[in-house]
């Protein structure tokens, strides 16, 4: 019987744990020089306390994504040196266990992230959770396959927060999901748009002040290293009846 729920996880600091910032902060510091790294310290340095607060503008999270793109595409970047650079990175206790057992019990899952689709990819892949997710809804990079070099990004890819509700929406039409069935699992501002209501998302955060910072997004939120605690939320809500 196909499912009635649908679930949507943000990735970096969500699916992963929040020590390594962003999947972009792990790749800079593996495949970026010293000088090249200073400026995309400046950019975080502008653009982080804003995205942080939820002051930042549309304009603002495009130049940020767009600008680091660019930087990796003026390093002369390889796919080679991405991948050895994301090989160590694992996701949260439980987390590709509960992709898989959504998998299992037939509830299409996505990633929606404000990050990069292939960065993405490998590491779900080298978590074994790759099958399992649906869809990937993240800015493409594009690679030159001869050379694997980053040589730039596909523009109609590119997904901002703001527009996560949008990606969430799409996704659930595409798996023919009532909206309102979405389900999703976030840990920040960023993600006050995921899926489909407040009701609807849990937030994980790592200390009191990141969990005060998101209870007002969030239906559920709490304070947790692993996924435990989110894959008990999301098999209480599935389990439920959902709403008429």
């Amino acid at each position: 019987m196909p499912s009635q729920y649908a679930v949507v996880f943000d990735f970096d600091g969500t699916l992963t744990h929040k020590h390594h910032i962003s999947l972009f902060n792990v790749v800079e510091k593996g495949v970026l020089s010293e000088s090249y790294l200073k400026e995309t310290a400046v950019l975080r340095n502008k653009y982080m306390p804003k995205a942080m607060n939820g002051t930042i503008t549309h304009e603002e999270e495009m130049a940020w994504l767009t600008e680091n793109i660019n930087i990796f595409i003026k390093a002369k970047t390889t796919i080679h040196q991405i991948k050895n650079a994301l090989k160590d990175i694992r996701l949260r206790k439980g987390a590709a266990e509960c992709i898989m057992l959504l998998r299992n019990m037939l509830i299409p899952t996505a990633v929606i992230s404000y990050g990069i689709h292939q960065f993405i990819e490998i590491v779900l892949e080298n978590n074994g959770a790759l099958p399992s997710v649906n869809s990937i809804y993240a800015t493409k990079l594009v690679i030159d396959k001869k050379t694997g070099l980053v040589i730039g990004y596909e523009p109609g890819t590119i997904l901002l927060p703001k527009e996560k509700g949008i990606a969430s929406a799409h996704f659930a039409g595409s798996v023919n999901i009532e909206q309102r069935n979405i389900l999703a699992i976030g840990d920040s501002l960023v993600d006050a748009l995921l899926g489909s209501s407040k009701e609807n998302r849990f937030g994980i955060a790592e200390n009191e002040k990141q969990l005060e910072s998101i209870k007002n997004v969030m239906g559920e939120c709490a304070i947790t290293q692993d996924f435990t605690l989110a894959t008990a939320w999301l098999l209480d809500k599935i389990n439920k009846k959902p709403p008429l």
